[in-house]
């Protein structure tokens, strides 16, 4: 599978589907946006906690987004 870094991005290959990520904390919250660009969807998750793992809600949120675009087709 394809991997790689653009400016502070990570692009990969992931199930066959091509993923834009970045994940980024600062003082106080943290984040992480995923975008499906052949998808045309994407996922945003932020926490006003910076102790929080997001991780587990990201992989979490992913598997059900991939889970229900599979399940409706193409558009």
């Amino acid at each position: 599978p394809f991997r790689g870094a653009a400016m502070g991005w990570v692009v990969e290959e992931h199930s066959g589907r091509h993923i834009v990520r970045h994940f980024g904390w600062d003082d106080g919250f943290r984040s992480a946006l995923i975008l499906l660009p052949g998808d045309k969807s994407g996922l945003f998750i932020v926490s006003n906690d910076e102790t929080a793992q997001i991780g587990e809600f990201v992989r979490a949120a992913f598997a059900g987004l991939v889970a229900t675009e599979e399940s409706d087709g193409p558009q």
